[in-house]
């Protein structure tokens, strides 16, 4: 995507208190260097959102797996972190875990870094060669987790927008063997339009790119047990 605009974010110490500016003016205070950082991704995720106001949104795992690309579709804790996590660990590119935008039948992965918890290195063990696991000294804890992107399992992180040519809508099936069902393009439109935002912008034809993305892809949906079998099942009907 073409560069629109340019902003310059900065963190200083003033006596204690770390002042945040944008372009030189000061917009807000924090007390430790953790909540700056975090406040200022916020907002570069809120100035990068802002720059793409006729995008519809979707919660959504955006991937490729043979050179062809797919969708994962879900509400929260439907497991699609997990999911995303295990095909790239599968050998799949993976490269947006929580947000997807869409526009002319093109979809892109808003670069969202994915967050892992212990939940998820108990479902995939071998996530504990990730660096921020083995620096843990395998004392697990439920609340704590840590951010990481695909280089971390030797994929690229490539972010471009493609035609979608598989959805997925994710649902959680507790631990089974993994079911995998081909469904209908009015039951996955339906599926789709809970998990989707849309356009800022309003614009005029934005239900349409959903219906056409539908309509060009084959749908299922994928009750998922055990990760490893979600795995394989999705990666061979991409």
């Amino acid at each position: 995507m073409a560069i629109e605009r340019h902003r310059e974010l900065g963190a200083w110490n003033n006596d204690g208190e770390i002042r945040l500016t944008v372009d030189g003016q000061d917009v807000d205070f924090e007390l430790t260097a953790v909540q700056a950082g975090e406040n200022l991704l916020r907002r570069m995720h809120r100035e990068a959102l802002a720059a793409l106001p006729d995008h519809v949104r979707f919660r959504a795992v955006i991937g490729r797996s043979g050179g062809r690309s797919f969708l994962v579709v879900g509400p929260r804790r439907s497991g699609k972190t997990t999911l995303a996590l295990g095909l790239l660990l599968a050998g799949c590119e993976v490269s947006g875990d929580e947000l997807v935008l869409l526009r002319d039948g093109q979809a892109v992965a808003f670069p969202w870094r994915f967050m892992v918890n212990e939940p998820s290195v108990a479902l995939l063990p071998p996530l504990r060669a990730l660096p921020p696991v083995v620096a843990r000294g395998g004392a697990l804890a439920r609340d704590w987790w840590f951010a990481t992107d695909p280089t971390a399992f030797g994929q690229p992180w490539d972010i471009r927008p493609a035609a979608i040519e598989s959805v997925f809508w994710l649902e959680p099936g507790h631990g089974s063997r993994s079911v995998v069902i081909e469904i209908g393009k009015l039951d996955m439109t339906r599926r789709l339009l809970s998990q989707t935002t849309a356009p800022p912008s309003k614009r005029s034809g934005w239900l349409g790119d959903i219906t056409r993305l539908v309509e060009a892809a084959r749908t299922f949906r994928v009750e998922m047990g055990d990760v490893a079998s979600t795995c394989v099942a999705v990666a061979d009907r991409v």
